[in-house]
């Protein structure tokens, strides 16, 4: 994690004293918000909509049948503004690993040279 990772994730988590079934859910909807603002198979975004949609549900439960929260509004927004967070950094992590691995920063067989998906340059005659 990096410094500006580490300065717009900690504040927020300080604040807002996670559980553990909400530090599950945020993670579960900024995974699936990510894939399904790109341009994906219209099947695998209807997967991470019903995904999106049951954690929601089951915070909704949370909230009013554990913690017995008459208005949870604040608490889901925290819950949202790290989402964001989560987003954010995530995206800046992959931007970063796809920067070493076009100047064959890592070892061709590494995990991480496997999540990264290398760009294709094709070569088109000019004239």
């Amino acid at each position: 994690m990096n410094e500006r990772t580490r300065d717009m994730l900690v504040p927020i988590l300080d604040r807002v004293g996670l559980t553990e079934i909400e530090f599950v859910a945020t993670l579960v909807i900024a995974l699936w918000s990510l894939t399904s603002a790109e341009k994906i198979d219209p099947a695998l975004s209807k997967i991470g909509d019903s995904y999106r949609k049951r954690v929601f549900e089951e915070l909704h439960v949370l909230y009013r049948d554990e913690f017995k929260l008459e208005n949870y509004a604040n608490r889901l927004g925290e819950l949202m503004t790290l989402s964001n967070a989560v987003q954010m950094s995530i995206s800046e992590w992959l931007t970063e690993l796809q920067f070493f691995n076009f100047f064959d920063v890592f070892d061709k067989d590494s995990f991480t040279s496997m999540i990264i998906r290398k760009p294709i340059i094709k070569e088109e005659q000019m004239f």
